[in-house]
């Protein structure tokens, strides 16, 4: 398939050629993830939007924009959404080699030039980077007039946690047409809306997006940009749900997040530090009501097959009811995930690690931020050093593994600051030996980032070398008291992050007072020219190579010094120095930080403070501590209460290479659709024949699943499937296309057999040999081939029973063998079949028999 102007757009053939030679075996290009639309409905669907994450598959399972995004496309009439990543290294680099696009849809494979629209999701500043890198390897033009006068490149509209906070996306070359700050869901899907409207209109991209500029948060580059939202405009009836539904929300392959969900309990923070670019962008706090968490996480756990919730919050013990919330969601799931909290909310309810040892949460990660009490008022933390010492006490008082502690290098540290630091570490030491604890105690430190937003871009950032020192110095006292110490970002990604949010050089001269002057268009021109000059692709780092090239051309782009100016810059295009909310409460904050900043420091000063000041408990414990033993004991005995039920499935060729638990929520979804009253019970997957439930396997056919549920969910499952055939059709449909269930109780065959098929020929004999495991060959009856009868002695080994192989005409193979306890298909295939290449043995199907009923083919 071509487009109008003979682009190549379907690359389907591709990847059906060479999907083995990809990362994990193109499981991150596969497609057809739990709850995403079919590529059938492309045609049904004439507006198609590519929603794309500018990192990889793996890297990006945690985040939950991009499946929000697709759910709210999901819902609209005759919009088809696709989803796209970066590229593995070494996928990439094939890709090029093969010409195909790096913007490439992984339900479709359709290329980046067959959408109406590039829907770009940016999650860090750094990832400015790779969309100059994804643009130039999928032949898109960087160059935003370029790509608008190009009626084949879709209009590409960014959003995302750090759209807000990249600098080089705000000029009149930019590289998206359009800028969404914010996540209103219904003002994202009254955008897509217009979008669809005026493509069905014959407009072109231009028109469209002067359809766009009264909705709230929506921005074209190169035009100046409020400080506040534009005024929301009205949307239609079909926008105003409040939350996508769970049921289009696709459910990542990737084993580290199969069976969890994230349920999101508050929205925005109340606590505004001044470092903080997402409280300030989204200023508005909010707890969900209770009632909206449990339904939703329900709608979640039935729709994505889930056993275990994270809870998502800046901080999760800022709602009221967080203990109820815990105490009510530990009897749905069978884990929940506890992230960040904060420290003063830890002081003033301690007993808070109890329910998190409850649910079993052993490791904790709070926000120290600055090393001194200077240091945190200047950061607007709010955490005094009393306050800090009682939680640092309850900490060291609780049975935990391990703990996170993140600190920030302002690059304003005094020698008075370290001394204080120096003092509260070796109290925390004394304090972890007069438990008796020795906890894994880790200190992670980030060189502080201006961001636009915060107080903190109303001044200049400290000289690179400045913060480094400090960073440095930091290290130094942390290791001397005996603890941990990891840097959270290099000198590399520190200096050029600061660039890309900015949008100036850290050599810039600074004017009194400070005025934010980054140039947008400046460094985006940098990002590019650096990006195409080097191959540079940001994965996990930035490397001193990038940093050096792109800040040479940052400097030339923007004239500073002696640099020659680059031909062509023209006038500086200022990026909005402040976004979503007022600029007047933010330059207040920044008063107050400065004010912090004159405050003295060091050990007197923090043991001067009054340390038998009471401490405020948060609210959601001032209803007292009584209610926490109640709570810990539901919490425990719901963690006890799992009983497993083994399901007889005849699993189809989508259920192959992917891991058993994977397949495993595909049956749980399909149980909790089929019966709302499986919801709460249900705990995750159990044990497989097979293969572990965290790895992949490529056989299909039959297997025995386990499931766990509790002990009344495993009667009435049980029951169901027994007596209720309509309740396994039901199941069934859900169920398909990854298998069939058969039921609880079908019984086994004497002897599984396993049939193996290859596009290439196998030598079973020699395998067997070299295991050492005599056998009698014998020709087949039938045509070429043989069956290797296993010797008796032999037998005892355990690793195989019987064997047969049959030469194909084409070149391949068929392989049945009856398996031991001891055989590994895994290993049986590589070292049983003469794979032209290692990555071929992805091109080996397999499938079981275990059960007297036909199983399903295999086939990738």
């Amino acid at each position: 398939m071509n487009d109008h102007a003979g682009h190549r757009t379907d690359f389907t053939g591709w990847y059906a050629a060479r999907w083995p030679l990809l990362s994990a075996g193109g499981v991150w290009l596969r497609g057809g993830e739990l709850n995403t639309v079919p590529p059938a409905e492309w045609e049904r669907r004439p507006y198609r939007v590519l929603v794309t994450r500018l990192s990889t598959y793996r890297d990006t399972a945690v985040s939950t924009s991009h499946l929000l995004i697709h759910a709210l496309l999901a819902q609209l009439d005759g919009v088809y959404p696709d989803l796209a990543w970066l590229p593995p290294p070494r996928d990439g680099e094939m890709m090029t080699e093969d010409g195909v696009p790096w913007l490439l849809g992984t339900q479709t494979k359709h290329g980046v030039r067959a959408f109406d629209c590039l829907a770009v999701s940016l999650s860090v500043p750094q990832e400015t980077v790779n969309l100059a890198a994804m643009l130039l390897r999928s032949g898109i033009p960087t160059h935003r007039e370029e790509r608008l006068d190009d009626a084949t490149s879709p209009l590409v509209i960014a959003g995302g946690a750090s759209v807000g906070a990249a600098a080089a996306l705000y000029g009149d070359e930019a590289g998206v047409d359009g800028i969404f700050v914010g996540d209103r869901h219904d003002a994202i899907s009254e955008m897509f809306r217009r979008c669809r409207d005026g493509r069905a209109r014959g407009l072109d991209k231009r028109a469209i997006l002067a359809t766009l500029v009264d909705i709230s948060g929506f921005i074209l580059p190169g035009t100046p940009t409020a400080a506040t939202p534009a005024a929301r405009a009205p949307a239609a009836a079909e926008a105003a749900t409040p939350l996508p539904p769970a049921s289009a929300m696709p459910v990542s392959y990737d084993p580290a997040r199969t069976g969890i969900v994230t349920v999101p309990v508050t929205e925005g923070c109340r606590w505004k530090c001044s470092f903080c670019y997402e409280s300030w962008l989204h200023p508005r706090y909010r707890s969900v009501p209770g009632d909206d968490i449990d339904a939703r996480a329900r709608e979640l756990k039935a729709w994505s097959g889930a056993h275990r919730a994270e809870i998502f919050s800046f901080n999760f013990d800022m709602h009221e009811d967080i203990r109820g919330i815990i105490d009510r969601l530990s009897g749905r799931f069978d884990r929940l995930g506890l992230k960040s909290q904060r420290f003063d909310q830890l002081a003033g309810d301690p007993r808070m690690l109890e329910l998190m040892h409850a649910v079993g949460k052993t490791s904790i990660t709070c926000g120290m931020e600055g090393i001194s009490d200077r240091l945190r008022a200047y950061l607007n933390k709010r955490l005094e050093d009393a306050k800090l010492r009682r939680a640092l006490a309850a900490i060291a008082a609780a049975p935990l593994r391990q703990v996170k502690i993140f600190l920030i290098a302002t690059g304003r540290e005094r020698d008075d600051d370290f001394a204080e630091f120096a003092a509260l570490l070796a109290w925390f030491s004394g304090e972890l030996a007069g438990q008796g604890r020795r906890p894994r105690i880790i200190f992670s430190i980030t060189p502080l980032v201006h961001f636009p937003s915060t107080p903190l871009v109303f001044e200049a950032p400290p000289s690179p070398a400045q913060v480094a020192q400090v960073v440095r110095r930091m290290a130094v006292t942390i290791k001397r008291a005996g603890f941990q110490v990891r840097a959270a970002a290099r000198d590399p990604e520190a200096i050029v992050s600061q660039a890309l949010v900015s949008g100036r050089h850290p050599a810039a001269p600074a004017a009194e007072p400070y005025t934010p002057d980054g140039d947008a268009r400046a460094v985006w021109r940098a990002v590019v020219a650096a990006v195409r000059a080097h191959g540079f692709v940001y994965y996990d780092a930035i490397t001193h190579d990038f940093q050096v090239d792109f800040l040479d051309r940052l400097a030339r782009e923007s004239g500073l010094g002696d640099a020659p100016h680059a031909e062509g810059a023209g006038p500086s295009q200022r990026p909005p120095a402040v976004l979503g909310t007022a600029e007047e409460p933010v330059r207040r904050v920044h008063a107050l930080s400065l004010r912090g900043l004159d405050a003295p420091a060091g050990p007197a000063v923090a043991a001067a403070a009054p340390a038998d000041r009471a401490v405020r408990p948060p609210r959601s414990a001032r209803g007292g501590d009584a209610e926490v033993p109640e709570i810990r004991r539901r919490v425990l005995a719901a963690r006890r209460d799992r009983r497993e039920v083994t399901f007889a499935v005849d699993l189809g060729p989508a259920a192959a290479g992917l891991s058993r638990g994977y397949v495993a929520a595909a049956l749980g979804r399909a149980f909790m659709l089929a019966d709302a009253d499986l919801v709460d019970a249900f705990r995750g997957p159990g044990s497989s024949r097979w293969s572990l439930k965290d790895l992949p396997c490529r056989l299909v056919g039959h297997d025995r699943l386990g499931l766990f549920w509790t002990t009344a969910g495993a009667a009435r499952v049980e029951a169901r499937c027994r007596d209720d055939e309509v309740f396994v059709e039901v199941v069934n449909a859900a169920f398909a296309p990854w298998g069939r269930l058969l039921g609880s109780d079908v019984a086994d065959l004497p002897q599984p057999r396993l049939a193996f098929a290859a596009p290439f020929a196998a030598d079973g004999p020699a395998w067997l040999a070299a295991h050492h495991l005599r056998y009698v060959q014998r020709r087949l009856p039938d045509g070429p081939g043989c069956r290797c009868e296993v010797a008796r002695d032999s037998l005892r080994k355990k690793l195989v029973l019987d064997y047969a192989q049959r030469q194909l005409p084409d070149g391949g193979c068929e392989v049945e063998v009856v398996p031991g306890e001891r055989f590994e298909p895994e290993t049986f295939c590589r070292e049983a079949f003469a794979l032209p290449e290692p990555a071929d043995q992805a091109r080996i199907t397999a499938s079981a028999r275990l059960f007297a009923i036909p199983a399903a083919a295999a086939a990738p």
